[in-house]
């Protein structure tokens, strides 16, 4: 069990470091980015949260740093943007990416009344499941509501490898208390039948 916990924590801490810079809706972006050897870069399309925008603008250059204006019709819909770029250094072409999360706001800042209340909220479900944990069903039930009540509060952060990584620790746990459910009722069966497994 132990050895469990200790990988679930691992992989939950991995989560932790992907973030993206944030970016306001409907708003131009002032995008710049740099090539060591780059001579010409162009933006060539746009991965939007529904379509891909085709957009071939080439950038301004100032040494090494590339810039491009992008329109703010272009980031209509929430969610992750990808802009991605092809640089020439005269012989070869190099393709890269840059990744923008358009939200309402363009801040990454985050309601910390609702996160610490869906907190509290998970906290609550999980002491009750603590207290009914001689009832396997209520405490499996109570349980997982205070898991997937931390998984909304968790992907309300805006942070995609954190909730990735948190739902994966839900599934093994939900795996995990399934198999010792399962094997508590059969447990149960075979004292009150005599039967042997």
């Amino acid at each position: 069990m132990k050895k469990l916990i200790t990988i679930l924590m691992f992989v939950f801490l991995i989560g932790l470091v992907s973030a993206i810079e944030p970016h306001q809706q409907n708003t131009d972006l002032e995008l710049s980015y740099t090539s060591n050897k780059g001579i010409e870069c162009n933006l060539t399309t746009i991965n939007t949260p529904v379509e891909t925008i085709s957009i071939y603008q080439t950038a301004d250059r100032n040494g090494q740093t590339f810039d491009n204006k992008i329109l703010g019709g272009n980031f209509s819909q929430l969610g992750i943007y990808t802009m991605n770029i092809v640089c020439y250094d005269g012989t070869d072409y190099a393709t890269g990416s840059v990744q923008r999360d358009v939200t309402a706001t363009g801040s990454g800042e985050i309601s910390i009344a609702l996160v610490l209340i869906l907190f509290l909220g998970s906290l609550i479900f999980g002491f009750l499941s603590w207290f009914f944990s001689r009832d396997m069903f209520l405490h499996i039930l109570f349980l997982f509501t205070s898991m997937l009540i931390l998984l909304y509060a968790i992907n309300y952060l805006h942070i995609p490898m954190l909730f990735f990584t948190a739902t994966v620790v839900v599934v093994i746990a939900f795996v995990y208390y399934m198999i010792n459910y399962i094997r508590d009722i059969m447990t149960s069966f075979k004292r009150k039948r005599g039967f042997e497994f």
